[in-house]
């Protein structure tokens, strides 16, 4: 269960699809905007039902964020539950023609985009809420989100082009993760962009 909206099954999918592709194609404003009205959004809705249950903006937040994690396996590779892995391929096969392939790693990628929207949308509302100034743009982590999505849409792009340069960009995105982290091994056969994802979130957790 969540503390946000109940869905299930192939709509979390949907979901996830639905940000991460409007994330792609998002300019620092339209992000800037997403993050302001998220909060708006959320701190309205916990108003709503401050007395039963008890939450907070903060809580939604992370909520969504322990949500998202909860899908991934990162062990021996980079994948999904089965549970998870059950529900992509319902929005497959509901919502994806035959024409358009959604491969299961594009979807692995789609929730890290989103896992990392939602570790910088928590730093982001820490901030705003510290200066006790609804109007404060925090303009850092903004533009941080859009960077990224602009670097995984070039690697994306770019992906099997000059196989040497990948495995020198992977390594290297390898090299700034923590040793102590048991997966860090796995990842030198992970494809590119999902390396590249998985150093973004270590560098904002370890930040």
């Amino acid at each position: 269960d969540t503390i946000g909206l109940r869905r299930v099954g192939s709509e979390v999918v949907k979901q996830v699809y639905d940000i991460a592709t409007l994330l792609r194609s998002s300019s620092q404003n339209d992000i800037a905007t997403a993050y302001k009205s998220y909060m708006i959004l959320t701190e309205f809705k916990v108003g709503c039902f401050r007395h039963d249950p008890p939450h907070t903006a903060s809580d939604v937040i992370l909520d969504m964020i322990k949500s998202l994690y909860g899908f991934l396996v990162l062990d021996s590779s980079i994948t999904i539950t089965s549970d998870h892995t059950n529900h992509y391929l319902d929005f497959c096969s509901t919502y994806v023609s035959k024409q358009h392939k959604y491969k299961k790693l594009d979807h692995i990628a789609d929730v890290l985009l989103v896992y990392i929207f939602g570790l910088l949308l928590k730093r982001y509302h820490a901030r705003v809420s510290y200066a006790h100034d609804p109007n404060t743009t925090e303009i850092n982590d903004i533009s941080f989100m859009y960077e990224v999505v602009k670097e995984l849409d070039a690697l994306q792009n770019s992906m099997h082009d000059n196989p040497e340069e990948e495995q020198k960009m992977r390594s290297r995105y390898i090299q700034d993760i923590p040793d102590n982290l048991e997966y860090k091994k796995s990842l030198r056969g992970a494809r590119l962009d999902l390396v590249f994802l998985i150093n973004v979130i270590t560098s904002i957790l370890t930040a």
